[in-house]
């Protein structure tokens, strides 16, 4: 079973030291930089106290109520680190899953933050498809062709 936890800024770095724990090499600086913005808010998922990843949302640049969802499940960015290289399978239904939950989570953060629509992108195969099935999310695809997702809060 699946425990939500809000994550503080102030406490986000702790997420990182978790995911890079017992990986070779030395953790990275994890400290804010300065043109990073802040999350307007950030959702972990563990289960039974493991972490299993987490979802941050950001107020978008553009006008309208608008946020920007990112995400990071933590086996996969774990493989990620170790190989050097990012996945090219697609999302499997327990990845899609988590990641469901974790976005609906996101979205309901975004709609405390006062946000209308929550928006992402694809990266890696499925996720991003995955979740706007779940959550019934419309696709969006610009005068230049790039897909993205957007919920209606």
């Amino acid at each position: 079973m699946l425990e939500w936890e809000s994550v503080s800024d102030a406490v986000e770095g702790d997420l990182y030291r978790e995911l890079y724990e017992g990986l070779p090499g030395p953790i990275p600086d994890l400290g804010r930089e300065g043109s990073r913005p802040t999350p307007v808010g950030v959702v972990a998922a563990r289960e039974a106290g493991k972490l299993m990843g987490w979802a941050e949302v950001y107020a978008s640049e553009t006008k309208g109520g608008a946020a920007v969802l990112q995400w990071l499940l933590i086996e996969r960015e774990r493989r990620r680190i170790s190989s050097g290289f990012n996945t090219e399978h697609p999302g499997s239904p327990a990845e899609i899953e988590l990641l469901s939950a974790l976005a609906s989570q996101a979205a309901d953060r975004a709609r405390e933050a006062g946000c209308t629509t929550l928006r992402w992108w694809p990266a890696e195969p499925g996720f991003a498809e995955g979740v706007a099935a779940s959550l019934g999310a419309e696709q969006v695809v610009d005068a230049e062709g790039w897909r993205s997702y957007r919920l209606h809060l």
